[in-house]
């Protein structure tokens, strides 16, 4: 037993040895790891700056100043200069104090204090960016000077990080070293293009006419808030976000202890609105342009901007445009008024012309006398209300795509409300019944579009309209950003743009167009997908760019999408060619150059409340637009007033058709409008005004049969009865009353077919009925139109003689008693509507004496034309489908 105990000690002693010999076996692998882990890291380290000090560029100050200018090409053509601009340098002693406050407090708080790096704001900015994020704010004076000469702005993946750093080794070990505090805010104020010249002093001038050494607080806030992004806090082009932008830099301002609260108070009243001057002035950095092109060029830098971060003021490039010369130059002088001429001085225009097949944008038309460069462009920077030019895209469109609608498809024009409630209208008042898609599409009836936009479900809707770039009601950002169309962007640093959320349902106004609004160039790229087999392409102003310092080449790519399907591009674009022959909503305009197009006319209205404090006339109206393509071009036409009180449309004169016209007579060209018909749409005659497609009978007269496309499998194999011959009535007999007349009975048919509420409910597609309507009451507006059409059913009577018929007179009961003089006749009852003839039934004979006479003989009246193609019978049936001002 002893012995057991001893060996279970020793085995004891044993294991803890064994133990602490893997402890500290296991401490020196960790501890050697570490530190093999460190020298790697520094090695890396030191090899990384090694990199970045061998690759640097030379720092030199004369490159601030100096910058080869940027060319724009089109069709190979040079067409514009940017950069070669005059410029006032200021050095640091004129420079205000309050100005050089501001750009510390908002960009750089600790610049009198750091040696070219911040390295707080420096650390979190690079754990972002090394984790995919943006990585912007950190960036001291000092190595913004480094970013916007020298390196790029890339901000995102290895070239960002190398980038960030290159700025780093340039601020830290170069321009920190070399020059002074002073003299680097002299590089800072003087070499930044600020979206209306070259440095502080031009941009001082041209915004609020004065030297920058006269600046007070507010214009220096404006000023300093413009060095992140001058484009976006661009007073002219962007109010809002300027002003946004100019309160932020007061509160940074006010919290480093810059301006007092008395001082915040007063520069924080003193709005933008209030400070910058009327823009007058042409921008001096604008280089040389030639005036046709000028809102071109300036939509192509926003655009270079926009996609490579790069401004063509201070990087050279050539830029290889998508401008169709000939186009453009026909655009300027239709909007300089050297070939059209305009109503008055005031009105304004926006044009935009995009090539359906590829989305490149061939000219646009920004407004009216631009004589200056980064002008308002009404072609892609407006967001105007685009009334009926809605209705292809958020009703008719999705209704065929989601609900499989056919351009024959009945909806009901009579009274109706928004789901809340409201009342809508048509525009010109009353009503016109039940009619096809087609119909209220040409006549662009507002009832018929809400109804037809409640059938699809608000994501198909969604999905519809974002897919062809529109920006509906939908979005929301969270605070601290700024919402711009379907993007969010930061309002302290607008390089930082992420995708808005879709927080709401699209609400009803859509369907007609009341909602925040589109631009010409949207709404031209939007249309452009119907022309196009349903496929959009993202507009696009320029190619590709050739660094000019490098030779490197940025090739634009854009998105491409299937926006619907092909055979609803068809139908819509089918629906539009017809109601571009009706005339654009007025009968004027048929064709341009021969080549039948397709277009949708939009008008905007005022509400209540702006027509009761301008006191507006009635007649008055906000937007006008027209929307038309061929298969090689799309064109979008806005016409309007910038201010109300510059004046307001009215409808009669039709100016923005006429515009639309000038315009498109240098774009249309003959044979461009062969729209080819897909296989998966098929042409069907079917009978006008069933109550769902059906077959015409042989019994339809012509003029009830229409054309309707069908997605294929969709279109219908039933045949109408409406027409089909009314049957006998039975029971026929007539007994003389000995007084000269004679007593005629008979027993009633049964209720025909296009009377039949039962027989037309089975005919309604259950599931294309607008919210709220059930198909009872739908049966009900079509069983109102037909009796409309038809009159009730009753019962012609006759006496034959001599083989002819004698009509006595017509009754919806089953009795007529007529008067004839003594003697045996033949009677004859037919079936029939009251105001429809022509399937009158053939009759039931009977036979009666009639005694007991002592009038004369009556005059007989003639008998009715039976003929449906007669004139009478189709003067008949056309009164009763004319368009109403009433309620059927």
């Amino acid at each position: 037993m002893a012995k057991s105990t001893n060996n279970k000690t020793n085995n004891k002693t044993k294991g803890k040895r064994i133990a602490r010999k893997v402890g500290k076996s296991f401490l020196y692998t960790f501890l050697l790891i570490i530190f093999i882990g460190i020298i790697a890291t520094c090695a890396a380290v030191t090899v990384f700056f090694v990199y970045i000090a061998k690759h640097a560029p030379t720092f030199d100050e004369n490159m601030l100043y100096t910058h080869e200018p940027s060319n724009i090409y089109a069709n190979g053509k040079k067409i514009a200069t940017i950069g070669t601009e005059d410029r006032v340098i200021l050095t640091y002693d004129e420079i205000p104090e309050v100005l050089v406050n501001a750009i510390v407090a908002t960009e750089d708080s600790r610049f009198f204090q750091h040696n070219g790096i911040d390295l707080p704001r420096f650390i979190v900015a690079s754990l972002k960016q090394i984790k995919g994020g943006e990585g912007g704010g950190a960036s001291t004076l000092t190595m913004q000077l480094s970013k916007n000469t020298y390196t790029s702005k890339k901000a995102t993946g290895w070239e960002g990080i190398v980038r960030k750093f290159t700025d780093v080794y340039l601020a830290v070990f170069k321009i920190e070293p070399t020059y002074s505090k002073e003299q680097i805010m002299e590089f800072y104020v003087n070499s930044n293009y600020l979206g209306s010249g070259y440095g502080v002093e031009a941009t001082a001038k041209n915004y609020f006419g004065k030297s920058a050494k006269d600046l007070n607080v507010a214009e220096a806030a404006m000023i300093a808030g413009l060095f992140q992004a001058p484009g976006t806090y661009n007073p002219y082009k962007n109010p809002e976000a300027t002003e946004d932008r100019r309160q932020t830099v007061l509160k940074l301002m006010k919290r480093h202890g810059y301006i007092s609260d008395e001082e915040y108070k007063i520069a924080s009243a003193m709005t933008v609105s209030k400070i910058v001057k009327e823009n007058k002035g042409t921008d001096i950095a604008s280089g040389k342009v030639n005036q046709k092109y000028q809102m071109f060029v300036d939509m192509v830098l926003d655009d270079v901007k926009r996609k490579t971060g790069e401004s063509p003021y201070t990087k050279s490039m050539d830029i290889y445009t998508t401008l169709d010369i000939d186009m453009q130059k026909h655009v300027s002088n239709i909007m300089n008024g050297k070939t059209y001429n305009w109503e008055n001085k005031k009105v304004q225009g926006g044009v935009a012309i995009v090539n359906v097949k590829t989305g490149a944008i061939a000219a646009v038309g920004g407004g009216r006398n631009i004589k200056k460069a980064k002008a308002y462009n009404r072609a892609t920077q407006s967001n105007n209300q685009i009334g009926s030019t809605s209705k292809p895209l958020y009703d008719y469109g999705p209704a065929i795509e989601y609900a499989g609608w056919n351009t024959g498809t009945l909806v009901n024009d009579a009274p109706y409300t928004y789901s809340n409630g409201k009342r809508i209208t048509n525009a010109t008042g009353g009503y016109i019944g039940v009619q096809t898609i087609q119909t209220h599409l040409m006549k662009s009836r507002n009832i018929p579009a809400l109804k037809t936009f409640q059938v699809t479900s608000n994501d198909d809707k969604v999905k519809f309209v974002t897919s062809l770039g529109l920006a509906p009601e939908i979005y929301s950002c969270d605070k601290g950003y700024r919402l711009e169309r379907n993007k969010c962007i930061n309002k302290e640093n607008p390089n930082n743009i992420i995708d808005a959320k879709i927080t709401k349902p699209l609400h009803e106004a859509h369907a007609i167009g009341g909602y925040n609004g589109e631009s010409p160039l949207t709404m031209a790229a939007a249309y452009s997908a119907f022309a196009n087999g349903g496929k959009y392409n993202e507009p696009y102003s320029f190619t590709k760019i050739i660094y000019n310092d490098t030779g490197e080449i940025y090739v634009n790519k854009t998105e491409t999408r299937q926006a619907m399907s092909e055979s609803t591009a068809y139908m819509i674009t089918h629906m539009l060619q017809e109601t571009a022959d009706y005339g654009i909503d007025s009968g004027s305009y048929k064709n341009i150059n021969g080549v039948k197009y397709a277009a949708k006319t939009g008008t905007t209205n005022f509400d209540e409340a702006t027509f009761k404090k301008y006191h507006l006339p009635y007649w008055a109206v906000r937007d006008l637009w027209v929307v038309g393509y061929n298969t090689e071009y799309a064109v979008a036409v806005w016409y309007g007033y910038d201010k109300i009180q510059d004046g307001q449309n009215r409808l009669g004169p039709n100016y923005h058709q006429k515009l639309f016209q000038a315009v498109a007579k240098g774009v249309f060209k003959k044979g461009t409008d062969n729209f080819k018909k897909p296989k998966s749409v098929v042409k069907v005659v079917t009978e006008k005004d069933s109550a769902t497609s059906l077959l015409p009978s042989e019994y339809t007269p012509s003029g009830y049969k229409v054309t309707s496309l069908f997605i294929q499998g969709t279109e219908p194999n039933k045949v109408s009865t409406r027409f089909n011959p009314l049957k006998n009535p039975t029971n026929v007999k007539a007994n003389n009353n000995g007084d000269g007349t004679a007593t005629v009975s008979w027993s009633k048919i049964e209720t025909p077919d296009a009377l039949n509420k039962s027989y037309i409910e089975g005919f309604i597609n259950k599931n294309a009925l607008p919210g709220g309507t059930s198909v009872s009451s739908y049966a009900n507006s079509i069983l109102n139109t037909y009796k409309g059409m038809f009159g009730d059913v009753g019962y012609n009577v006759y006496i034959k003689k001599n083989g002819n018929l004698e009509l006595q007179g017509w009754t919806k009961n089953n009795t007529y008693q007529i008067s004839a003089p003594n003697g045996s006749y033949e009677i004859v009852v037919k079936s029939c509507y009251k105001k429809y003839k022509s399937n009158m039934s053939n009759g039931v004979n009977t036979n009666v004496t009639i005694t007991g006479s002592v009038t004369p003989e009556p005059t007989p009246t003639p008998e009715e034309n039976t003929d449906p193609n007669s004139n009478q019978n189709t003067q008949n049936s056309n009164n009763q489908n004319q368009p109403s001002n009433q309620n059927p």
